[in-house]
């Protein structure tokens, strides 16, 4: 288990650093978690869709070669407090499959 940097399942406009590294991370892990999505951001489809299909991810880390994690095997955990955007052309049977979303009413502590 690990957690990824957000910018591998999210749109966003100039994102810097090598996202190919980040992805190399997914090697042999069971669970990817991601954490805090702010409000209004929006989910990238395609990629959630290859991180938690089986097809092999291509990877380009820095200083190493092109490779790929083949037949990858794990889950894609997302924890926030805000619900990520998804495109109305970008909802399909395959990305509503994969989405179970638990919700976790604020409790307030009782006042005695």
């Amino acid at each position: 288990m690990a957690t990824l940097n957000n910018g591998l399942i999210l749109k966003r406009k100039g994102v810097n650093g090598n996202m190919d590294a980040e992805r190399g991370r997914l090697r042999g892990l069971r669970i990817a978690l991601f954490n805090e999505i702010g409000d209004g951001e929006v989910l990238n489809t395609a990629e959630l869709q290859m991180y938690s299909g089986r097809d092999d991810i291509s990877i380009n880390e820095k200083y190493m070669a092109p490779t790929e994690i083949e037949n990858p095997s794990h889950k894609c955990i997302i924890t926030t407090n805000w619900s990520p955007a998804i495109p109305m052309k970008e909802v399909t049977e395959s990305i509503i499959e994969r989405m179970i979303i638990i919700d976790l009413p604020v409790l307030r502590p009782m006042v005695l």
